[in-house]
């Protein structure tokens, strides 16, 4: 585990002295603040409360999580192996396991920290313009929020573990963005169409929640919004939400670990 420490305290480092750090945390805080500000003395009336805030600012959030996610980790060991500076990690008593794990680590605690500073802020700016909310809706967004954020995280070091080409790993990373927020529900509905245009089978529709977006937006619902749903389709619980979200969070980044343990560097 010291050659893991040593990687996230490297990696956590590297963040702050490039600024990365700070400026996810000014954009996090200036995103969360300026949108609930806007909704609130803007738009006026229709946010009554925090839990009508937080759903009112889940569509922005669910587009910029995902994209801070993968440019936070596709240059994490793709960047070192163009580079060559990973020979140099390597020779030191860290072995590959370690090296991946402590990106992956290190990685989300830069993305975990400007979205809790953002959360942060935005709850004060909220009681400030609600005057008074219950904290368990902003507690659950944040939860269900960072379970999203450690899923793209780890895509992208899965990513990033795979090649040894920036230029790649930037071009997979895009296209896994424009696959699970904008295209997965269209091709299983496309495929559902075609092939089985009378009977809409269970399974599909399973599969159109294994997204991650599908799974934050049907966890967002049920723990925040909806509540207990009786005789809900396992798929579209809040408990295979989560399954699913940590599927996301744990599958890829060992994917590109077996990759990265695999190739001759």
């Amino acid at each position: 585990m010291s050659g893991v420490r040593s990687v996230v305290k490297k990696d956590f480092n590297d963040a702050l002295r490039s600024r990365r750090l700070l400026a996810l945390v000014a954009l996090f805080v200036l995103f969360i603040v300026g949108a609930e500000y806007l909704l609130v003395e803007v738009i006026g009336g229709e946010v009554t409360s925090a839990e009508a805030l937080v759903v009112s600012l889940l569509f922005p959030t669910m587009l910029l999580v995902p994209l801070i996610g993968l440019v936070t980790g596709y240059k994490a060991i793709a960047g070192e192996r163009e580079s060559g500076s990973h020979k140099l990690l390597l020779t030191l008593p860290h072995s590959r396991a370690d090296v991946v794990l402590g990106k992956l680590i290190g990685r989300t605690a830069v993305v975990f920290v400007a979205i809790l500073a953002g959360f942060l802020a935005g709850g004060v700016v909220a009681f400030a313009l609600l005057g008074s909310y219950e904290l368990t809706p902003f507690l659950v967004y944040l939860a269900i929020t960072l379970l999203y954020a450690l899923a793209f995280v780890s895509l992208g070091i899965g990513i990033s573990a795979s090649t040894g080409s920036t230029s790649v790993a930037v071009m997979a990373s895009f296209g896994a963005f424009l696959l699970f927020q904008f295209l997965w529900s269209f091709l299983v509905g496309l495929v559902d169409d075609h092939l089985f245009p009378e009977t809409n089978p269970e399974f599909l529709q399973a599969i159109a929640q294994f997204s991650p977006l599908s799974s934050y937006l049907t966890g967002i619902n049920r723990f925040l919004n909806d509540g207990p749903v009786p005789d809900l389709p396992y798929y579209q619980e809040g408990w295979f939400a989560v399954l699913v979200l940590v599927l996301w969070a744990t599958v890829p980044v060992t994917v590109g670990y077996l990759r990265f343990r695999s190739v001759d560097i």
